[in-house]
């Protein structure tokens, strides 16, 4: 959450300068559809967000030993989340365990108990000014004795010192300064009605934190008498100096937090009597004055703390009168009440909200008032993008807690009648159904779409900001409409603005996305029970088990899992979830690809909607531990009945397919629909007036319809009008015969992308432009010459899509279609190869057509769809280990990542899905099938060592045993060849040449290449690591072999690398350096064969010389001076590259590698029966 405090501060400071406001698919596994499921799936997505949520949040904070915030960020971090208070300790404590007792799923359980062991650590360790102990209930003071508001405390991580101690004891009581006013007492009443679920122990802690709480209130600086008045104090205090309190009384604070004690110890079955003298006074007294403080701010808390006191006396017999009075005389005191429904906004915590009078509602039987708060939030401010403002049908910031607000409200309501089972189910349904769309949570979709366009082309670009990153996760907060996630650019600080304002200069693309479940806030509500009223009882079969030596012989292993129904109304879509993940991981850490998977779920013997989700590095981050659960939904047929679904698997015999068959993307539910836009997030301190400007004025040029749009959504009123202005300046252009065909095609399509998007009332002249020039193409009689008809074909498909109900949109669909098959035959031959160089471009056409056919349920033509396939698999096994593509294959060397995500989108392809997340941790990822591949009807030939692309530089994964295995692509073509390794282009060579011989074999690959001036080379490529190419028919210069970058010489005296920057000399070993963390090593071994070997070289193997004190240190050298004793001279030392010790010999026609202290290799016969033999 992007939770603000009153004085308005959001969390991240402005420190950097944000300069890019872009945020961040799983292809969760689901059922296939049926026309009546679709909004259950729906449903079932916005409670598969919540379960997200709270794995994502148990991940950040399982097994930590110190203090935690509210929220953490998705992939389990803590360093922004420094707020530390214990406000919501025990709601989310008592969340987690609600959701063990349904589910069974034991880590939540061990959650709430270690929530509980922080609460009472925390307590055991804070004394006050007399020794005795105390808890606060608020926020915590820092170690340097300083209170921190939100996002200005000391930063700190699990590998780090936290900064908040658990004695707590200089810290403060806060009680009329308490933001989060009864979080903390409301979540101890419903956390005591769940001890059956906790160890005994726990129970014991919750009794004693609650009397400890009981007894802090009635010690003597706690009380305030006044002309014979009764009270408790409603000044903050700071027990280890207490003051008396001197201030008039802020009458809706009193009995904060004591009240809930005192029931919850109640609900623990514990006497309370020697607490009820004081308590009978306080209830005289407000009694007494009530009726004078109708118009106090948040009275409507006291008078719901007093509605719990009054039950508690009637629980034990005592006080009737005054327990009447509450439930009979409260009503009038409320029957002025105007009620609209008022929010909490921007995640304040010190303003009011109407909402919490629902449950006061509920609890005092006043059910006109009630269903006329109820119907004002449903029908006037409730949309498919959560709260908005009635009057201007704008969305509104609201934090996730004032969301789930109204289900604990609509529970209570349906319990007391207050609304029917209809009315209560159709709310309960528009609610998931807002938490299921895909619009309101961050995924992929929106990392990819919202990154900028120079970004994606670079090498090393990935489809995830990071690895294991989990999507459908429930949102901590929603702005204006768009859920809270973000991406910015960080300016490096420096003298050099300018410098440091180049994006080469800038730390790209960090991501900030956080999640805070249970986060009780400042509206009272039973956040646990608010979440799993409507979760089924699956308990007693909370995972399912299967031995895959037994049941590997089935076919179709099935499981019976058996639930009971909550108590809620008939019909009421209720969830359930299991964990399968021994069906999807061996020892919850390798994918299986050869098991079984999720194939179908059926009630009563019907399917029903189901999805499979994972979350990875579950329960720690770099635990390198996975989870899948299964959530299920079912209506309920009331009365709690107990039933059972059966779960059906399938053998996954070839995992490069996910079993999926429903397509699903970031738009809305009406149709026609195009492609999302990006938009600015309107999220604090993430608004970048650098990329608005730029994109204003890029956007007065229509074809640049991505600026245009951007602007245009994220835009006022003025900037609006000047680029609705450009539409009407362009289309009179267009008009008057300003722009060639091409172009003329080019801002038609660009046309079809803003007339989603404008809202201006000259909507429908654009359309009539779109549909003059649609049909105008449509009715030529011959394509002129020069025109790219794949671009024709976009656009009247387009067209046909997007504007059906006008001319002859039908026709134009099928004859874009028959220009794009006709631009497929001339252009790529069957394997994917464009003769031209430039299937990057053509790819991005063709996956943006595909997409907007596959949320608008258009039929692809087979022809089409099969083709595009080809060609995306024919990039991947082309591309480099950075992302991009060889200039042989694609002319513009870009990033192919973008169009592999998309593809694996689109054809489920689980290797498309693992190149496009350059090799990182995600769920429904495998390596592609092969590694060295050859397409010889295109002349393309490519060796390769594997698939572990990860960029170990640009993300790296120091918890993870870095097995210095470097990824390399030697790609050979008829026009040249390249060698790529370390995510990093490392040379390259033009050569017209004819490659004549292929051999690929397990242990090695073998190819020959005949040269334009005669002379062979024979290349053998011994796996993993070797490359010996042996040239024959002419002399050659190692340096015109391959153009290496940067050059390093071995210095025969002290095996130091020296630069040599001219040529290449015989018997020596040279290395491409690449950022001194890589190396490629170039060996001439003789006048005819030279090695090219790659390894890994980091700071764990430099090798330091001491040099003396005035050595002259040279370009790219690194020196470092080291002190030791007062009196005792320094040492210079200088660091030296690590060179593998590898040396090859040759006896006859065979040849010997010797990896000194790792391996020997003997090597007969090159050529295309090479005979290799690994020694010991």
């Amino acid at each position: 959450m992007f939770w603000l405090s009153s004085q308005g501060k959001s969390r991240i400071r402005s420190v950097v300068l944000s300069l890019v406001m872009v945020s961040m698919f799983f292809a969760e596994q689901e059922s296939v559809p049926s026309s009546n499921t679709n909004e259950n799936r729906q449903f079932l997505h916005g409670m598969v967000s919540v379960v997200k949520s709270l794995d994502t949040y148990l991940k950040g904070t399982y097994n930590y030993t110190g203090l935690v915030g509210e929220n953490s960020e998705v992939n389990g971090d803590l360093y922004w989340c420094d707020f530390v208070m214990m406000s919501q300790y025990p709601s989310k404590a008592d969340g987690y365990i609600r959701y063990y007792a349904k589910t069974g799923f034991l880590e939540y359980k061990e959650l709430s108990q270690q929530i509980i062991d922080k609460m009472y650590k925390v307590y055991k360790n804070t004394r006050d000014r007399d020794g005795n102990l105390w808890l606060p209930t608020g926020h915590f003071i820092s170690k340097d004795g300083k209170f921190y508001g939100y996002s200005k405390g000391k930063k700190f991580t699990r590998y780090s010192e936290n900064p908040i101690p658990y004695d707590q004891s200089n810290g403060e009581y806060q009680i009329e300064g308490a933001g989060m006013a009864d979080s903390w007492g409301i979540g101890m009443f419903e956390l005591s009605k769940m001890v059956d679920y906790l160890d005994p122990v726990y129970k014991e802690k919750l009794i004693e934190l609650n009397y400890g709480m009981a007894d802090f209130w009635n010690r003597d600086y706690m009380l305030y008498r006044k002309q014979g008045m009764f009270f408790y104090r409603t000044e903050d205090v700071t027990p280890s100096n207490p003051k008396y309190q001197k201030d008039e009384l802020k009458f809706w604070c009193i009995g904060l937090d004591l009240l809930y004690s005192i029931v919850s110890l109640q609900q623990l079955g514990q006497n309370t009597d020697k607490y009820d003298e004081r308590l009978i006074l306080l209830m005289q007294t407000y009694v007494k004055d009530r009726p004078s403080h109708n118009k106090d701010f948040r009275i409507d808390y006291l008078d719901s703390r007093m509605i719990e006191l009054s039950k508690y006396f009637k629980n034990k017999g005592k006080e009737k009168e005054l327990s009447d009075w509450v439930f009979k005389r409260l009503p009038g005191l409320y029957k002025d009440q105007i009620n609209k429904a008022r929010f909490m906004l921007n995640g304040d915590v010190r303003g009011s909200s109407t909402i919490p009078l629902l449950d006061l509602y509920a609890q005092l039987n006043m059910k006109a008032q009630y269903r006329e708060l109820w119907q004002d939030i449903w029908d006037n401010h409730f949309g498919e993008l959560g709260i908005k403002n009635e009057e201007e049908n704008v969305y509104l910031s609201v934090n996730n807690s004032g969301y789930a607000l109204l289900l604990d409200a609509g529970y209570q309501g349906w319990l007391t009648g207050m609304i029917s089972d209809e009315e209560f189910n159709k709310a309960i349904k528009k609610y998931y159904e807002f938490k299921g769309d895909r619009r309101n949570y961050r995924d992929c979709d929106d990392w990819v779409i919202e990154t900028e366009e120079w970004d994606k082309k670079n090498s090393n670009w990935q489809a995830t900001p990071f690895d294991c990153y989990p999507e459908i996760v429930e949102s901590e907060h929603y702005y204006f409409g768009k859920p809270q996630g973000f991406t910015v650019n960080r300016m490096v600080l420096s003298g050099e603005v300018k410098e440091a304002m180049k994006k080469e200069n800038q730390k790209r693309n960090c991501y900030y996305q956080f999640v805070a479940p249970f986060e009780n806030h400042a509206e009272k509500e039973r956040y646990g029970l608010a979440q799993t009223f409507n979760v089924l009882d699956t308990h007693v079969n909370a995972a399912i088990k299967i031995d895959l030596s037994k049941d590997g012989q089935q076919n179709n292993p099935e499981f019976i899992i058996k639930y009971k129904e909550p108590k809620v109304s008939k019909g009421m879509p209720c969830s359930g979830f299991v964990d399968v993940t021994e069906l999807y991981y061996k020892d919850k850490k390798e994918a299986i690809k050869e098991g079984f998977e999720v194939s179908e779920v059926q009630l009563n013997g019907k399917k029903i909607p189901y999805q499979v989700f994972h979350l990875l590095d579950y329960k720690e981050p770099y635990s390198r531990e996975n989870n899948a659960k299964l959530g299920f939904i079912i209506e309920t047929e009331g009365n709690e009945k107990e039933n059972e679904i059966k779960i059906i698997t399938a053998k996954r015999n070839f995992p490069y397919y996910i079993v999926d068959d429903y397509y699903n993307e970031n738009s809305s539910k009406t149709k026609p629909k195009d492609l999302p836009v990006v938009e600015k997030q309107n999220q604090t301190s993430t608004v970048d007036t650098f990329t608005l400007k730029d994109a204003v004025k890029a956007g007065r040029y229509v074809s640049n319809w991505e600026q245009w749009c951007l602007a245009y959504k994220s835009g006022d009123s003025k900037n609006k009008k000047e680029l609705e202005t450009a539409i009407k300046e362009t289309a009179r252009r267009m008009e008057e015969g300003d722009f060639n065909r091409n172009r003329l095609v080019e801002l038609v399509v660009a046309l079809t992308r803003i007339y989603y998007v404008n809202e201006d009332k000259s909507k429908e002249e654009l359309a009539k432009s779109i549909e003059k020039y649609s049909n105008d193409v449509l009715n030529e009689k011959e394509t002129p010459k020069g025109v790219n008809i794949l671009r024709d074909g976009e656009m009247l498909i387009r067209y046909g899509i997007l504007f059906p109900e006008r001319l002859k949109a039908k026709e134009s669909l099928d004859f874009g279609w028959e220009k794009v098959k006709k631009y497929l035959k001339e252009n790529f031959n069957e394997e994917g190869f464009d003769k031209y160089t430039d299937p990057i471009e053509d790819v991005k056409i063709l996956t943006e057509i595909e997409r907007l056919c596959l949320i608008n349920d258009v039929k692809i033509p087979d022809e089409i769809f099969s083709k595009t396939e080809k060609i995306i698999e024919f990039l991947m096994y082309c591309g480099n280990p950075d992302g991009t593509i060889s200039e042989f294959i694609d002319k513009s060397k870009g990033n192919i990542r973008e169009w592999l995500y998309w593809g694996s989108k689109i054809y489920k392809r689980t290797d498309f899905r693992y190149v496009a997340f350059g090799g990182l941790l995600m769920e429904n990822c495998f390596e592609p099938e092969k590694t060295s591949i050859a397409y010889e009807k295109s002349g393309v030939y490519v060796m390769r060592n594997g698939w572990d692309i990860r960029d170990r530089y640009l993300t790296p994964f120091f918890h993870d045993e870095d097995k210095e295995k470097r990824q390399v692509v030697y790609t050979i073509t008829e026009k040249g060849e390249d060698f790529s390794a370390y995510n990093r282009k490392l040379g390259i060579k033009k050569a017209e040449q004819k490659i004549v011989k292929w051999v690929t074999k397990e242990n090695y690959d073998y190819l020959e290449v005949i040269e334009k001036s005669g002379r062979k080379r024979k290349i053998t490529y011994v796996k993993p690591d070797y490359w010996f190419v042996n040239v024959v028919g002419g002399p050659y210069k190692l340096e015109d072999e391959m153009k290496i970058i940067k050059q390093y010489k071995t210095d025969e005296k002290n095996e130091e690398m020296i630069r040599s920057e001219h040529k290449y000399e015989e018997d020596h070993l040279y290395g491409l350096s690449v950022k001194e963390k890589g190396e490629i090593l170039v060996q001439q071994i003789n006048g005819e064969l030279y090695l090219m070997h790659c390894y890994h070289n980091d700071s764990r193997k430099r090798i330091t010389v001491e040099v003396d004190e005035n050595y002259k240190r040279k370009k790219d050298e690194v020196v470092y001076k080291y002190l030791y004793a007062k009196g005792v001279p320094p040492k210079y030392m200088k660091m030296m590259s690590y060179v593998p010790e590898i040396k090859v010999s040759r006896k006859g026609d065979n040849w010997t590698i010797n990896y000194k202290d790792k391996e020997k290799i003997e090597i007969g016969n090159f050529g295309e029966n090479v005979i290799i033999n690994r020694l010991k």
